[in-house]
């Protein structure tokens, strides 16, 4: 899925995050008309959804891998801002993951799309099935007249009409493409949604809107925060009204501050998404030097239930996939889910294990698209340190899980690399070397989710290089290296690495190696069986 990332212009690191999300038949070049308002004072992420744009090429994705996909791209926390079919999965995302999205606003969105029992207020369902029928036949055609209809109403249609043309794609999108953001279309209900979402929300409306009818603001006011109706517009205001809706934009996030936290936003020790990356660039070489991985993996196999056939086993950053025909062969499951942040590892994956009943995922694993207590075993080797929010973690495991299910999992502890970050210490005062977290956080975030351990075990791992740079190749292949805040950007110059060499020179060993020390974890945690008065009154 194809993504753009824009900096703001005021120059302010911590200036807020805005997710924009296009509508149905026009891809992320809608928003431009806004883009230069909005990106004077916040940081803009644009989305070309599957299918559509720079997407073209990309296969929908069903709704909760999608929503996983959008707010794996954000730093928390962060604004969504949706227009039509955009403003829906806007509602679904805040609805998913409260802890992350801190406002909604929608433009010209429903809370359903299409006519339903209690919401009149829609497109009458005759006229979404003539769409659909038409998309299907002649995706040129049908866009052709979606673009009338978005501008019809409008105080100045003809103009309107041309604007539209300017910021359409070139390349028409499949009939496929089309179709399946249509299913979506119907399907969305947020009524629900709308109704329990913690978040300050505005709707923005056309009045003369052709496609989602003003008059549904009578319904939708209850459920927002805000509601403004833009006076002469129809169906896209941020087209024909850009300067208006950026500024009833910019007073409602006045008006709704939102406190920064600098733990989970982009101010910690590492982004998600540079991870994903770093992991993404490596699938074709990480099996090639995983040694370590591999033995570590395997160890872990041995702490698994010696029972077969579980309902469903999920592989937590599965990465190349490694594991997976060892999970399948020692468990039995009906159903095997790879789940990674990294797409790039998941397409390796795919290409190199062929298993049966297997699903690929790729998400984020503190806010996984699974539903609660789905999960009977859930195995992860050395991925879990790359997250550092380990209440969040652990909390989403528990929910995921099914009542006596077990995460079973390794990770590395603060002492592994200890020597490399001690040399680069006496080099510079920059961050080289990933950090991970000490033993009594990740306890104490374990305890806090409500989980039994039933096995903790540490292992001390050293690995022997004759020069230093094998080890710092082996992590470049492995994508485990550098990828925090506080990295030096650029090259690094040729007398640091001359410093960096003579300072690792202590470490070298009476064998004439040069150690690198790995600090595992071994744990095995169980979610607790309902009690028999919890059963009776659940």
């Amino acid at each position: 899925m194809h993504y753009q990332t824009l900096a703001a212009r005021n120059g302010l690191a911590d200036a807020e995050h805005l997710l924009l999300l296009h509508g149905w038949g026009i891809a992320s070049s809608v928003w431009q008309p806004c883009l230069s308002q909005l990106n004077e004072n916040y940081h803009i992420t644009l989305v070309d959804l599957p299918g559509f744009g720079r997407s073209v090429d990309v296969p929908s994705q069903p709704l909760p891998v999608l929503l996983a996909q959008l707010n794996q791209l954000m730093p928390a926390p962060y604004t969504v801002l949706g227009f039509s079919l955009g403003g829906m999965l806007a509602v679904q995302l805040a609805a998913q993951f409260p802890q992350r999205v801190q406002r909604l606003i929608s433009i010209a969105s429903n809370a359903v799309f299409v006519q339903q029992e209690g919401w009149p207020q829609a497109m009458a369902d005759e006229i979404f099935q003539q769409f659909y029928q038409l998309a299907e036949r002649s995706p040129a055609a049908c866009l052709k007249r979606f673009l009338l209809l978005q501008a019809k109403g409008s105080d100045d249609e003809k103009n309107l009409v041309k604007k539209l043309r300017e910021l359409s794609d070139e390349q028409v999108p499949s009939a496929n493409s089309l179709t399946a953001a249509l299913r979506l279309l119907v399907d969305i209900d947020n009524r629900a949604a709308l109704k329990n979402l913690p978040q300050p929300v505005l709707c923005i409306l056309g009045e003369h809107d052709q496609l989602v009818p003003v008059a549904c603001a009578s319904n939708l006011e209850p459920l927002a925060t805000e509601l403004q109706v833009i006076s002469g517009a129809s169906h896209v205001p941020l087209v024909s009204d850009a300067q208006k809706c950026c500024a009833a934009i910019s007073a409602f996030m006045q008006r709704h501050p939102v406190a920064i936290s600098h733990e989970s936003c982009c101010e910690k020790k590492r982004n998600k998404l540079s991870v994903a990356k770093s992991f993404a660039k490596a699938a074709s070489t990480y099996d090639e030097v995983a040694g370590l991985q591999r033995d570590i993996g395997q160890q872990l196999l041995s702490y698994l239930p010696k029972t077969t056939g579980a309902e469903r086993v999920l592989d937590l950053g599965c990465g190349t996939g490694y594991f997976l025909p060892k999970l399948q062969q020692q468990l039995a499951p009906q159903q095997l889910v790879a789940f990674d942040l990294a797409e790039g590892m998941l397409q390796f994956a795919r290409g190199h294990r062929d298993l049966e009943s297997t699903i690929f995922l790729c998400g984020d694993a503190e806010a996984m698209p699974l539903a609660d207590n789905s999960v009977d075993i859930i195995f992860s080797s050395l991925a879990i340190q790359w997250c550092e929010a380990p209440q969040d973690l652990f909390a989403e495991i528990f929910r995921v899980l099914k009542p006596g299910g077990r995460f079973v999992f390794a990770t590395l502890g603060p002492d592994t690399l200890k020597e490399l970050r001690s040399a680069w210490q006496q080099v510079d005062s920059y961050v080289h070397v990933n950090q991970f977290l000490a033993q009594a956080v990740v306890t104490q975030a374990i305890a806090r989710a409500g989980f039994a351990v039933q096995h903790w075990q540490e292992q001390t791992v050293e690995l022997q290089y004759s020069k230093l740079n094998q080890l710092t190749r082996e992590l470049k292949a492995l994508g485990a290296h550098n990828v925090n805040a506080g990295r030096p950007t650029g090259l690094t110059g040729k007398q640091r690495i001359k410093a960096l060499l003579a300072a690792y020179e202590q470490y070298r060993n009476p064998q004439g190696m040069l150690p690198a020390t790995y600090q595992v974890w071994y744990g095995v945690v169980a979610k607790p069986l309902e009690t028999s008065e919890e059963s009776q009154h659940g």
